[in-house]
């Protein structure tokens, strides 16, 4: 008996979907060490006296007392964080499924394809911090600031808002803001959004202007913050004195090579799934070029990176083209600059071409398979968003030392960009044997991502 759409995109399906998840996560949750790192640290500053704190950190270390105020009693107490948490998870796949999946497909297979795509994000970056402090720094503004996205939707598509986000979206904007990524983030699509109406010659409704106030709020709120100053100079002559030194284009480099490096290596399987799905495409299109798909092919080099490992270390040991190997092994693993790196500028220049070629590759298949559309603009300018996000962390002395959990939004739009080409590709009915095989390939990904992510955070 088949099911029709409309009765297998109901309502209750969706909801049963969401408990289900729930339940898996909180179950998962029970096994999350939350007394470590950073963790341990914040559940000591609850004393009863949060405000006095608050106003201490503001002063001497961070502008982000919006999200400490929250963050510190629930490092005091965790079991509350461990089913906000899994809220905050579930609010995003729903929130993001919602805003960015493919508006005639399916809401429920959109909530599926994300609920899977979560489990290809390496468990490092949620939890190099400490569990509590790395979500509550990060996922949460991610999570919070796809929900202050609704509005900008809305004026995108010229549709009113829902009565109850004039509540609720404010209060997102505030905690998301709160965090200088999201806070770019926000304000690069919102201005968007205001270009787009005034092209369009169209008034901004008055909640396009308290939303844009917020952000602005926001962002005085940041640059004012003396903690802000008081910790760049205490962190730039810990971690990089060397730091003022470097000009614009070498922080530029720097947060370049250092945001594809995480995804040649750490985030390698998520980043895999976004050519998998693409070639996917590729090859059920008519026209099938072989340039074209060299170019998807080739996005796929990360995925073997075993390869010029095994090879490096058996030349390393014969002490043959050793300094070939080691611009593979550059390739690979560098994250720092000419001059500071131990690989030379020949294996350093090897590395940024490469990366050059893998991220123009991903933005020409985009555009292989999409051609020139609104589909192509919004992939490349979601991609771009999230991308520049963490490029623009070169900037900092501690972009480095800040670790993976700082890719989150980037890896957030790799997501998006995957889960619209997933329903797409679908949409198009590949046949039976066409979707086991990729569902198979997001299968493999994320066993992988898994077994990798328990290796290398040490736990779930």
């Amino acid at each position: 008996m088949k099911i029709s759409m409309k009765r297998f995109d109901s309502k209750k399906l969706i909801i049963l979907f969401l408990l289900g998840g729930a339940l898996l996560l909180l179950f998962l949750h029970t096994l999350i060490p939350v007394d470590t790192k950073d963790d341990a640290v914040f559940a000591a500053c609850w004393n009863g006296q949060l405000w006095s704190f608050l106003k201490s950190r503001y002063g001497r270390w961070t502008s982000r007392v919006v999200i400490e105020a929250a963050l510190i009693p629930l490092a005091a107490y965790p079991e509350v964080w461990r089913i906000l948490n899994v809220g905050i998870i579930l609010l995003f796949v729903w929130n993001t499924a919602d805003l960015f999946g493919v508006k005639s497909s399916k809401k429920l297979q959109a909530q599926c394809i994300l609920f899977a795509l979560i489990w290809t994000v390496s468990f490092d970056s949620l939890c190099n911090a400490g569990w509590i402090a790395t979500t509550v720094n990060y996922l949460w503004p991610l999570s919070l600031g796809t929900v202050a996205l609704r509005p900008a939707k809305h004026f995108f598509c010229q549709e009113r808002c829902e009565a109850w986000e004039y509540a609720v979206c404010p209060v997102c904007m505030v905690y998301a803001a709160n965090m200088e990524q999201m806070c770019a983030i926000l304000i690069g699509i919102y201005l968007l959004c205001g270009i787009d109406m005034l092209i369009k010659k169209r008034r901004q409704p008055k909640f396009y202007y308290a939303l844009t106030g917020l952000l602005a709020l926001s962002v005085c709120f940041i640059l004012a913050c003396p903690g802000n100053q008081l910790r760049y100079a205490d962190e730039l002559e810990k971690w990089f004195p060397e730091f003022e030194t470097l000009s614009f284009a070498q922080k530029l480099l720097w947060g370049f090579i250092g945001t594809v490096q995480y995804y040649m290596d750490e985030g390698r399987f998520l980043f895999m799934l976004l050519p998998g799905v693409l070639l996917a495409q590729q090859l059920l299109q008519r026209n099938k070029k072989l340039w074209k798909m060299l170019a998807a092919l080739f996005c796929f080099a990360p995925y073997f990176y075993w390869l010029p490992l095994t090879l490096w270390e058996y030349f390393r040991g014969k002490m043959r083209l050793l300094n070939g190997i080691e611009m593979l092994r550059a390739f690979i693993f560098n994250t720092q600059l000419p001059g500071i790196s131990p690989y030379n500028s020949l294996q350093i220049g090897f590395q940024i071409l490469m990366y050059l070629m893998i991220t123009a590759c991903v933005a020409l298949t985009v555009f292989f398979v999409h051609g020139r559309s609104r589909e192509t603009l919004l992939q490349l300018l979601i991609l771009g968003a999230g991308f520049g996000s963490r490029v623009i962390l070169g900037f900092t002395p501690v972009f480095f030392t800040s670790g993976s959990r700082t890719a989150i939004y980037a890896s957030a739009a790799i997501m998006i960009v995957a889960l619209r080409n997933a329903q797409l590709y679908l949409r198009s009915n590949p046949g039976k044997v066409s979707k086991i095989i990729l569902f198979a390939y997001f299968a493999v990904n994320i066993f992988l991502n898994i077994s990798n992510s328990v290796t290398v955070a040490g736990g779930i």
